[in-house]
């Protein structure tokens, strides 16, 4: 049997075998395969819509719904040879096996958090990896000694009446936040979240809580606020100072405005996870790809970025 090609196009990748072509993830639309693959809902990775026939999670399919990406579940007999393991990343995110010797890991943490398990991969002899912080500077540490971080700061500023906004992108991580401080009185999140949160809901991982949707008027300080890094706040409406706290990756050597607690993998878990893997070929994609296959080439793997 010859070695299937591989190769990115667009946001995506697709995968020619000996049989059947495979596109997966963000695909252009001028591009014709047997079988889509939907990895999770964020917009990076989710190709055009249409009542397009896709094989993902019911997870992915119901979130891909509110960002306006409407798909139809495709699961027949043409996936029998497509195993949809958890990879970690957001609610619903999956990894595949394709024909029980390429998988592609979509984007992944390895950490169990709240109701999210971590990724287990399995071995394959062909690998396709994100490469998200694929450079070696991208040192997070454990997921629990974060989060405890996280916590001490967060209730050391309300204690000293000080509004404190947790910033994170819109879905994934600030579900897990809400989980994790829904106890709190004066709890807050912005529109974006609220949405994410009841969808959340509807699908059986979280419970409704006291949290309300910010506005400016009616709010009770010390507030904690968990926003989307992209809805904007007057800070000149609060009567308390505020701090904000920044949540991702980005934010390795930027500890005064932030904390690297991120929804993917760091340098370190990558090379963990392709050493679990044991691949005969890698292939690296999105992020530091370039940057993350020299490396692998020179710990001995064969690694091209796509």
């Amino acid at each position: 049997m010859n070695r299937p090609v591989i190769r990115r196009v667009g946001n995506g990748v697709v995968i020619d075998t000996y049989n059947k072509r495979i596109a997966i993830d963000k695909v252009p639309k001028n591009v014709s395969a047997d079988l889509y693959l939907v990895s999770h809902a964020h917009t990076d990775h989710l190709p055009p819509g249409g009542n397009m026939k896709v094989l993902a999670s019911n997870e992915t399919i119901e979130l891909a719904k509110l960002r306006g990406y409407k798909y139809i579940a495709d699961n027949g007999d043409k996936y029998r040879d497509i195993e949809l393991i958890d990879n970690g990343h957001i609610l619903g995110s999956k990894a595949f096996l394709i024909n029980g010797n390429i998988l592609y890991t979509g984007d992944i943490n390895i950490y169990d958090r709240e109701f999210l398990k971590g990724f287990r991969p399995p071995q394959a002899d062909i690998l396709i990896i994100e490469a998200t912080y694929g450079l070696r500077k991208y040192i997070f540490g454990e997921y629990n000694k974060l989060l405890d971080k996280l916590i001490q700061k967060v209730y050391k500023s309300l204690v000293n009446g000080v509004n404190t906004i947790l910033e994170a992108y819109p879905l994934g991580k600030t579900q897990l936040l809400t989980n994790i401080f829904k106890d709190y009185e004066n709890l807050y999140v912005s529109k974006s979240v609220y949405n994410y949160n009841k969808a959340y809901q509807k699908l059986g991982y979280m419970k409704e809580t006291k949290y309300k949707i910010y506005n400016e008027q009616n709010i009770i300080e010390p507030i904690l606020l968990i926003k989307s890094n992209t809805s904007k706040i007057d800070l000149k409406k609060f009567r308390l100072r505020t701090k904000i706290i920044r949540l991702t990756g980005w934010m390795v050597g930027r500890e005064d405005k932030g904390l690297p607690l991120s929804d993917h993998a760091d340098y370190p878990n990558l090379l963990r996870v392709v050493d679990k893997v044991a691949p005969k070929k890698i292939y690296t994609i999105f992020g530091y790809s370039k940057y993350f296959a020299n490396e692998l080439n020179r710990l001995g793997y064969d690694a091209e970025s796509l």
